[in-house]
């Protein structure tokens, strides 16, 4: 029954050694008792500039809390075959103990 507070900070695209970037988009997470993810996912926009705090409430009678998360990256047809890379940072903190 703790509180949680996460923080996402997640890119808004991807980089890649040489070309044009990939953009990503519709982030979502979902917070489930179970490792099924079996709860409603939420939008939410990426963009490191902008990081967002959510407030979770912990499962009653669970000693577990999954998070999911999830986005989409689209390619072009032109996109260069390199890696490409993108920082986030997801920082998850008990708020009532």
């Amino acid at each position: 029954g703790s509180a949680v507070t996460v923080t996402l900070s997640l890119p808004s695209t991807l980089n890649p050694s040489a070309g044009a970037n990939m953009p990503v988009t519709g982030w979502t997470y979902v917070v489930s008792d179970s490792p099924a993810l079996s709860g409603t996912p939420v939008t939410f926009s990426g963009g490191t500039s902008a990081p967002i705090a959510l407030q979770v409430q912990t499962f009653a009678g669970s000693t577990s809390m999954y998070f999911g998360i999830g986005a989409t990256v689209t390619a072009s047809g032109s996109q260069p075959t390199t890696p490409y890379t993108g920082t986030g940072q997801i920082t998850a903190a008990y708020t009532d103990l």
